[in-house]
């Protein structure tokens, strides 16, 4: 094996799998076999589409990102813990990305040994600009212009092939990146590029934060569907993106369809990609809490 080839695919283990691009395809008679509780079973040639969701699900390295604005600086520990459970219970390890956008900065929160552990590597970038998120908040445009940068920022530096968004005062469940990499990955077709987790508009308590146009109006959601399903429009909060199916797909300020306008960076996207035929997929096992203080939420 080439040594440039190694240092190319980052030399890890779980990055071996990029090589392949270093070299012409090749047909091979390969088996897998596998032990299962106690005993063993034979993976044959009908079942590759599940043999292939799991290769990429193990091949798959994760960076969470989030815009850290401290507007909830108690909530900040319970946040950290709640990420690494759920990464634990995938059987997962991810590095965390932080754009930090708070007055006094971000300070990382002692973890226990295990916790720390499924964190492979932390970045805290300082993006902030002299005003406060209560100040840009009343400012919706203001605000998607900073997010936009920010989130298109993350695109570009993080290193995962999975990115996963969760935004600051988001709280995910224990199963939330067990089901969202089941959803993303290890679907019988195709990988998908995007789906999103279910949390509670801080606007309309009442609504998810998810959308679609219906007869030229946008109808949100008031009850979640049985089974994942394809939505037009999502937030940040907890969403993961298959970086390498994104294309040229990018956030923006404005959405425009028609008459119909909206300000919002994740509108943007959301839409982009539903104009490419690659819809965020709404994952309903995946219910998260979206925390107005550190001790209450929607």
């Amino acid at each position: 094996m080439k040594r440039s080839w190694m240092k190319a695919s980052s030399l890890w283990r779980e990055e071996a799998i990029r090589l392949v691009h270093h070299v012409a395809p090749q047909i091979a008679e390969g088996r897998l076999k596998w032990r299962v509780s106690e005993g063993a079973c034979f993976q044959s040639r009908t079942d590759r589409p599940t043999l292939y969701g799991l290769v990429r699900r193990h091949a798959a390295s994760i960076t969470i990102a989030t815009v850290w604005s401290g507007r909830i600086e108690t909530l900040k520990k319970t946040w950290l813990v709640a990420l690494c459970d759920s990464l634990i219970a995938a059987g997962k390890t991810a590095d965390l990305l932080i754009l930090d956008d708070s007055q006094s900065g971000f300070t990382r929160p002692r973890l226990t040994k295990a916790k720390n552990a499924v964190l492979t590597g932390i970045s805290i970038k300082r993006v902030h600009r002299g005003i406060s998120t209560a100040q840009r908040r009343p400012n919706r445009r203001a605000t998607a212009e900073f997010l936009c940068t920010q989130c298109n920022d993350i695109l570009i530096s993080a290193q995962g092939g999975v990115i996963w968004f969760i935004e600051d005062d988001i709280v995910v469940p224990s199963n939330a990146a067990d089901e969202l990499l089941q959803q993303l990955l290890q679907t019988p077709d195709a990988p998908r590029t995007a789906v999103g987790g279910c949390y509670l508009s801080r606007h309309t308590p009442d609504h998810w934060i998810a959308a679609n146009v219906i007869n030229n109006k946008v109808i949100h959601l008031k009850e979640l569907p049985d089974q994942p399903t394809a939505v037009q429009f999502t937030g940040t909060g907890c969403l993961m993106v298959l970086k390498d199916m994104l294309g040229d797909v990018r956030f923006g300020v404005e959405w425009n369809h028609g008459t119909l306008r909206s300000t919002g960076h994740d509108w943007v996207f959301c839409w982009r990609l539903h104009e490419r035929n690659t819809p965020v997929v709404l994952v309903p096992g995946v219910v998260c809490r979206h925390h107005k203080t550190a001790t209450e939420w929607y």
